[in-house]
């Protein structure tokens, strides 16, 4: 009976991947590039977003950081009314990456599930629920991580998506877990906004690029799925790199791309940071100046 539920576990987990074939997975997909390129390309990425982990003190800076974020945090009132509002938002989260689950499972495919943007859209939940420095973390980690979302919704794939409503809650989702970080930033007296910066930027791509070229890598090699893209590119993206020169996706589609992500990760932040300060300066100026002068 156990080896009877593991199979039924593996083959919900990965079997819908490989049979649609493709961008999604399978044998093609798997040789798409040679396993050495596949060891040596990813090597080098992990020392690069590994090894300043090592030279700095960044440790000690996050730890002070989460010290802060508790002291006042301690102290903080919460508005019953904007309490409210940010559980029906984490709700509202959680209730479709467990629809999105759903749709996986009935593919069988379930190891969907850890690609970034659901698991972007499941972290975004756990911050609106937090009432700890947990959510403030998430929300400064994420930042960057939406270049990915970006990239998505530019170059989407939706073949496979062809459950009721699913190809729809796609860019539902998507576009929800790129405005959400405003609020993120914003709420409690733009909290978090505080702690926003290009330190805290380089820690959620380094996060990002480590999960890249190691979890998702053996999680790919192994599995013969291509959860993050990592074995072959979308046929969007094979298309928009097809414009360049050979040599620009030398060694491999993956180092331009990663470029790309480092390039699209400071940008929306910087973004998503500057929207965030904009509605600060009309709330405190125009919405409510008497706060501002009580600051």
């Amino acid at each position: 009976q156990n080896e009877m539920m593991l199979e039924l576990l593996l083959d919900k987990l990965v079997s819908g991947a490989l049979k649609n074939g493709g961008s999604w997975g399978g044998p093609e997909c798997r040789s798409y590039i040679s396993f050495q390129t596949h060891v040596y390309e990813s090597a080098v990425w992990l020392i690069i977003w590994i090894l300043p982990f090592f030279t700095t003190n960044f440790l000690t800076r996050i730890r002070n950081m989460i010290d802060k974020i508790n002291k006042v945090l301690s102290v903080a009132r919460i508005d019953p009314t904007a309490r409210n509002f940010e559980l029906l938002l984490s709700l509202f989260h959680f209730a479709l990456y467990f629809t999105t689950a759903y749709y996986k499972w009935q593919i069988s495919s379930l190891i969907n599930l850890i690609q970034p943007c659901h698991l972007i859209l499941f972290l975004e939940g756990v911050a609106l629920y937090s009432n700890s420095a947990l959510g403030v973390l998430i929300t400064l980690f994420l930042l960057p991580v939406l270049s990915g979302t970006l990239l998505a919704i530019f170059f989407p794939d939706v073949s496979g998506l062809d459950q009721f409503l699913e190809s729809e809650l796609y860019w539902i989702q998507h576009y929800l877990i790129l405005v959400v970080p405003i609020f993120l930033l914003s709420r409690r007296n733009f909290f978090a906004l505080r702690f926003a910066n290009a330190f805290n930027i380089y820690v959620g791509l380094s996060i990002l690029g480590f999960f890249h070229f190691f979890i998702y890598e053996v999680i790919d090699l192994i599995s013969n799925v291509n959860v993050e893209f990592m074995l072959c590119p979308t046929d969007a993206m094979a298309t928009a790199f097809s414009a360049f020169p050979p040599w620009v996706t030398l060694p491999t589609y993956r180092t331009i791309l990663t470029f790309v992500v480092i390039l699209l990760g400071y940008s929306l932040s910087y973004l998503l940071i500057g929207i965030a300060t904009l509605i600060k300066w009309v709330y405190y100026h125009i919405v409510s100046p008497d706060k501002n002068k009580a600051l």
